[in-house]
Parts: structure tokens; sequence; C-alpha cells
């Protein structure tokens, strides 16, 4: 629900002779202006004079094209004034046409809503912040042809419901002071090989979330560009990438990103794996594990455990099966462990996984399962952690009735996380 950063007390005559902003989902738009600020744009005339190429539009200001169905733009727009709302009723009617190759928008902050704009040569957004609350929100745009969508360095971007059909080149993100960040129904498309759809390799992003953005480019194009080892989300974020595409020949992550990075979560999405939380280790050779006394547990950790999938959970020699994100997280861990009594004869051996190397830990307790057999035997393990940030789960075994050491045979498992 939206609410005012204001002060107590303040009326609906108050709200509307003055500029506020209201916090939509977190992110800052305009409020005001009142009907004075209103300017019903019918031709070039009535856009402010030019300075130096630029219509240099007036701060907190509507200006409607509604009455439009195309205008031929001579000069481009300065929005440095801020508040600034560009608008028609409806997209289909209302197109701006620009020829020119200058940037068609510039200045910290856009509210730019139900517009077609046709600008096959020019950028046609570039907004840097200039103050502590700048942000481009775009809502039902249509981007008919440009060089480029745009490059944005601010601290909130919203784009609901837009469109383009010929791109040369999309969205690049940057700068470190970001706050939101929100693409949500935004299609992306380009006869270009060169193409990119998103480039953040020069942004630190925080809160960002890319909801059903679909991407088309032929082969040679780039999704989504960003830096390896989540260089571009600051810690303890999350970039989530969900429902989208990737069709044509566009690849759809370059610059060193992938599915596996840990503030990223990817699916689903057309052409792209969706990003996992799992981990298959298992005993490599065949373990002798040296027990010192009846009812003490023993880590099977002789070095020899592998993996051949560990994304996010990590699998040491010793077979520690460790949360490398940095969030809680609840892993399900399913496996067998096959094990007898050195030496043959038929003691209660048992086996449980343990939490951090406590294995007499509740949540390690309650997995506990045994045999007692002269035979190898398979014995089925089972458990469910909620795993901390470098929390880590282990085998352990353990002889009930004497010191005999335990030989393990096989152990395999598969950790995955609950959602």
């Amino acid at each position: 629900m939206a609410r005012v950063n204001g002060v107590p007390g303040f009326t609906q005559t108050d709200l509307l002779n003055v500029t506020e902003q209201l916090l939509v989902d977190g992110v800052p738009v305009p409020v005001g202006p009142t009907a004075a600020n209103v300017k019903i744009i019918n031709d070039l005339s009535q856009l402010p004079d030019p300075i130096l190429g630029k219509y240099i539009l007036e701060g907190n200001t509507v200006y409607d094209f509604s009455a439009l169905n195309g205008i031929v733009l001579e000069n481009t727009f300065d929005c440095s004034a801020g508040g600034i709302t560009v608008k028609a009723e409806t997209a289909l009617y209302a197109m701006l046409i620009y020829f020119g190759s200058d940037l068609l928008f510039i200045g910290p902050n856009l509210d730019i809503r139900n517009i077609t704009i046709f600008a096959p040569n020019s950028e046609i957004f570039q907004l840097t912040k200039t103050g502590s609350a700048d942000y481009f929100l775009a809502n039902t745009v249509l981007i008919a042809a440009a060089a480029k969508y745009g490059t944005f360095d601010l601290h909130d971007l919203n784009i609901i419901n837009c469109g383009s059909i010929d791109l040369a080149d999309g969205l690049t993100l940057v700068g470190t002071e970001w706050n939101t960040t929100r693409a949500d129904g935004f299609n992306l498309q380009s006869a270009s090989t060169s193409f990119v759809g998103i480039d953040v390799t020069g942004a630190t992003l925080s809160d960002a979330r890319f909801d059903s953005v679909v991407m088309n480019a032929p082969a040679g194009a780039e999704g989504f560009r960003a830096l390896a080892s989540n260089a571009n989300i600051a810690p303890n974020e999350i970039c989530t990438y969900i429902n989208g595409a990737f069709t044509g020949g566009v690849t759809p992550l370059a610059g060193g990103v992938t599915t596996e990075d840990i503030r990223y979560d990817f699916g689903p999405n057309g052409g792209l794996p969706d990003s996992i939380i799992a981990a298959n280790p298992y005993l490599a050779t065949q373990t002798t594990v040296v027990i010192p006394s009846s009812n003490v547990f023993v880590k099977v950790n002789q070095g020899n455990w592998l993996a051949t999938i560990s994304e996010r959970l990590s699998v040491s020699a010793d077979g520690d099966v460790k949360n490398e994100t940095e969030q809680p997280i609840r892993i399900d861990f399913t496996g067998f462990v096959t094990m007898e009594k050195s030496g043959g004869g038929a003691d209660y051996i048992t086996a449980r996984y343990a939490l951090n190397d406590d294995p007499n830990a509740p949540e390690s307790v309650i997995t506990e399962n045994g045999t007692e057999n002269s035979q190898p035997t398979s014995v089925p393990l089972v458990g469910i952690f909620t795993l901390q940030p470098g929390d880590f789960v282990s085998v352990w075994v353990a002889n009930e009735d004497s010191s005999s050491n335990i030989i393990v045979r096989n152990a395999k498992f598969t950790n995955f996380r609950l959602r």
C-alpha cells in the first residue's frame, strides 16, 4: 500500500499543493502535480522553447501527449528539474518520433507511461542520479526502434509491461547506490548480433528482480551480462531472474555470471537451466573408521569423499556438505551407508548425520539408523537440516557393542534445497 513520506496531519489540500513522494512497493514515485501542472501537448509549440537542442521540461509537471497520434520531435528532452511525467492515455495512439542521434531523455528521474517511441538513431534514456532518491518508472512504453534502450545510474528502477520491436542495444545499469531494480513484463527484441539485453557489469545492485523478461536476438547477442563471483550484487542480497525466455540465438548469460552464483536465483526461464542448491556426495573408496570405544560416534573423514554436483553446497574430501550461500537454507539429506564390523561378527553398528561435527545435536540424533549383521549391510539415512551460512553436515558411525572398527564399503547421498 502506498504511504506518504510526510508529516502527520496532512490534508488532501496540502497534498495537492506540495510535492511529496509515495513509496509503491518500496519504489519512490512523484505525487502532486496539481491540475495547473498538467500540460496538454497538441503540437511542438506547446513544449518549452528549446535551449541548445533540448526541451527543458518543468519540474513536478505532467506532459500529456494524449491528443496526438504522433509528433515528430525537432529536439530532445531534459528532465533534470525532476518530478516529470510524460504520458498519454494509450500507447497505441501517442507516438514520439525522433530521427536525430542525441539522447532522447536525460535527467535524474522520469515517470513515462502509455507512449510509443520511434527513434532509430538515438539512445532513448540516459538518467543519472543527482540526489538521494532518483528513479525511472516506465509503464506500458513501447520502443518501436532505437539505437539503445538506455543507461541508468539511479536509486530505483521500475519497468512494467513494456516492450520493444527493434533495439540495436538494451539496458545498461551502472552505479553503486541502487535500492530496488524491477522489470516485470518486459520484452526486448533486436536484429543485432552485438545486442546486449541487460548489462549490469558496471553496477552494484541490491534488491533486484527481473520477472517475465523475454529477449529475442540472433546468434552473437547476449541476454543478461554480469560479472563472475557475484561482483554486481551487494552482500546478502539476491538478484532474482524468473519466468523469462531467451530466444532466437541469444546467449542467455554472459560476462562470467552463472546459475551457480550464490547471489542469483535463475528460474524458470526458457533457454536457461534453473539455479539449484544441490550436491551428491559419495565415498570414492572403501574406508575403515577406527572406533576408540563402544557407543562413540566417529566421523567418516578419511579424505575419500567426492561429488559430481555441488551447486551452492560444497563437498569436502572429508565429507562436509556446507552451505556456501549467504542465506539460511533447508536441505533434504537422503542416502545410504553400506557398512560392516571389521573382523566379522554381528555387532550393532549405527550411522547418523551430524550437524557442524556434533553427532549429539538433537537434529543429528534423530537421523540415526543401524544394522546387526555379519555381512555388509546398506543402512538408509534421511534427514532435514536448516543450515545457516557456513553450516555443514557429515556422516558419522558408531559400534554400540564393542570397540571393533567399522568398514564403510559404500556411501552415497543426494542433497536438495526444500522450498
